[in-house]
């Protein structure tokens, strides 16, 4: 292994076990054939019915069959995972309760939602079954999804049907400071079951291939159809250009809605613009998506209060796997999250070859919470003035007499998919990208203005949201307070004492890490000037060597914190979300750089593809395989099949030429 004072990997072997270990072929019966993936709860068994109001209805699908009764409608998997395919380097199924003893080939996958074009189900393989494939043209995914709510509202305490022009007005729930309707038991003494909205971001020149056809399908069916209402999924689409008016005009209205969206999508698509943010945030001064990403979802919320979730969703995601499945558990493993040291660990990626299992991991962290002096761990709401109001609750005991019981079957408030941590002591670009908050002559020749406002950054904009989080960043806004998107959810869930949780998903790396190595790189935890031991090969930046022939770290840094920070990961100088360390992030399969999801997915799809790595200094570097995929690899190794996992970016998905 060969690396740079940086933690670059200049040498490390790619993983073609991702291409070679990773088809039918490979699956421990060959023969076996792909059946229904059915994720759902056994909604009419006794004890589900105790528990949940109403009755839970079946819906109909695109080919206007109810889904119990259309074996085309329904995404189907292979058992198992394909021999000696690679382990996820971050995070795990099981950690998240995710199922990894399944794998889903481009046919299972994607085959409910394929058009009517003949070339993309051509195939006789063995476990293959045709399906009847569905006119999509004439599908109305709107009527699908109001009908479908319509038949289980007795199971939502607010069942209403989603109006798709809201207009600009503030309503009087914006109004409210307080917060919105909080779900309720029902009279029966049983529970609703929340709804969510899942708000697919897109914008109005964005092309639409086929690829993004049935992903679009796909979300629709799997969360909102199959769960009887629980989700409603919608296309959340911004007219960019300030000049139509969307809110006043409704033949405006019904331009850009012909112009933009595609037919198929018109009655589940919602169009939106900056101009309502300037009405609605005049004080804030920035109104820009790009620094103000979620004002549109606290638009969407205070008009939409019959919803107590939503997922913002980007167009380039692609989930090979169920998208219920995914979502429900993701959701459950915050629900039983503790509030004790959440915070904490929220910031640590698991690295599972280091950590060993996650019950191991978390003890691990809550033992170093406890115990280093670098921290202060995170009880209560965080205010960062004493005007500020927090909305959540407040600690029912001290941190020291609770037994991680507080915030147990509690649901997160915001669940996201990569650690949330504090970007004060790094490098990372946008730390300091804070609007009307009062700055500090503190630290200024460092160049940091705020180190008195409390914050966490998260990245990438793919989460999850509570009515309760969107109203607490609904009333900062009014007030006239905002940050760069990567650090507003967070922080307003820090400062006002909200349940906020990291969700580690698997997350695979083209490269071949050493474990230990990895762990250094991405949870890396101090600063300082090192030297290098006799027979190392690498000063990793913080004052701490990595011995490559002894596989460990050398602490013989001459730096005043050489031996690092403890809990302190990636939240210093060397951490690895600063520009000069961000590229190491280049082969992960769920970062937003990465052309690794890109070329997975390529392959996957049956297309061929090369992978290319863009190290900091401008080199590039292929996989061992190159430009592979396609026909001729499917027949000479099987089409490929993958465990569930969560991929991005995904642009511009379309057969090569």
């Amino acid at each position: 292994m060969q690396v740079d004072h940086r933690g670059t990997l200049l040498t490390a072997r790619r993983n073609t076990n991702f291409y070679t270990n990773s088809t039918i072929k490979k699956l421990s019966s060959p023969f076996i054939t792909a059946t229904p993936y059915i994720p759902y709860p056994a909604y009419h068994s006794d004890d589900y019915m105790a528990t949940w109001e109403g009755r839970y209805e079946y819906c109909k699908g695109p080919r206007n069959v109810l889904f119990n009764m259309s074996y085309d409608d329904m995404v189907t998997a292979y058992k198992g995972v394909p021999a000696g395919f690679p382990a996820a380097a971050v995070g795990s199924h099981e950690a998240v309760g995710l199922d990894g003893d399944a794998c889903f080939d481009r046919f299972s996958r994607l085959g409910p939602y394929f058009g009517k074009d003949p070339k993309h189900m051509a195939v006789t393989d063995s476990g293959t079954q045709i399906r009847h494939k569905a006119d999509f043209k004439t599908v109305r995914w709107g009527w699908l999804q109001d009908e479908c709510l319509m038949r289980n509202s007795g199971r939502f305490e607010d069942g209403s049907i989603t109006s798709l022009t809201p207009g600009d007005e503030v309503p009087q729930s914006a109004k409210d400071v307080n917060g919105g309707r909080v779900m309720g038991a029902a009279p029966s003494g049983k529970s609703y079951k929340s709804r969510t909205a899942v708000l697919i971001r897109t914008w109005d020149t964005y092309d639409y291939q086929d690829n993004d056809f049935q992903a679009i399908r796909a979300l629709i069916s799997e969360l909102s159809l199959l769960s009887g209402g629980e989700y409603s999924v919608y296309l959340f689409v911004n007219i960019k250009d300030l000049g139509i008016p969307i809110y006043s005009d409704p033949d405006a209205y019904q331009w850009a809605m012909d112009e933009f969206v595609p037919p198929e999508f018109h009655d589940i698509a919602i169009l939106w613009s900056e101009a309502v943010y300037q009405k609605w945030y005049p004080a804030v001064g920035e109104w820009s998506v790009y620094w103000a990403q979620f004002m549109p979802l606290q638009w969407f919320s205070k008009t939409h209060p019959e919803f107590d979730f939503f997922w913002n969703w980007e167009m380039d995601a692609r989930y090979i796997g169920q998208h219920y499945h995914f979502t429900e558990q993701v959701g459950a493993f915050a629900r039983k999250m503790p509030r004790k040291y959440l915070w904490e660990l929220n910031s640590r990626f698991y690295i599972p070859a280091a950590h060993g299992s996650y019950a191991n991991f978390t003890a691990d962290t809550y033992k170093t919470v406890r115990t280093s002096p670098h921290i202060q761990s995170v009880w209560g709401p965080q205010p960062w003035s004493r005007v500020q109001k927090p909305v959540g609750p407040t600690p029912p005991t001290t941190e020291d007499k609770d037994d991680f019981t507080w915030g147990v079957g509690e649901e997160a408030d915001f669940i996201s998919l990569l650690p949330l941590w504090d970007p004060r002591d790094t490098f990372w670009s946008y730390r300091d990208k804070l609007f009307n908050y009062p700055t500090s002559s503190v630290s200024q020749e460092e160049g940091r203005k705020y180190p008195d406002i409390p914050r966490r950054v998260f990245i990438n904009t793919l989460a999850r949201f509570s009515k309760t989080l969107l109203h607490a960043m609904h009333v900062e806004n009014l007030a006239g307070q905002s940050m760069a998107s990567e650090l507003w959810p967070g922080s307003i869930a820090l400062q006002h004492g909200l349940k906020a949780v990291y969700a580690p998903h698997p997350i695979w790396t083209a490269q071949q890490w050493p474990a230990d190595y990895m762990d250094y790189v991405f949870n890396a935890d101090g600063w300082g000037a090192g030297s290098l031991p006799d027979g190392g090969n690498i000063d990793d930046g913080r004052g701490a060597a990595y011995d490559s022939a002894r596989g460990r770290r050398q602490q013989l840094g001459t730096g005043p914190n050489h031996e690092g920070k403890a809990g302190r990961w990636s939240q210093e100088r060397d951490s690895v979300y600063s520009p000069d360390r961000e590229h190491n992030f280049g082969g992960w399969s769920w970062y937003f750089w990465s052309d690794f999801p890109k070329t997975l997915y390529w392959r996957w799809l049956g297309w061929k593809a090369r992978f290319e790595i863009v190290t900091i200094d401008g080199k590039q570097s292929d996989d061992e395989l190159g430009m592979v995929g396609g026909s001729e690899w499917d027949k000479k190794h099987g089409r490929m099949c993958l465990p569930g996992m969560l991929l991005h970016p995904v642009k511009n998905v379309q057969p090569p030429e």
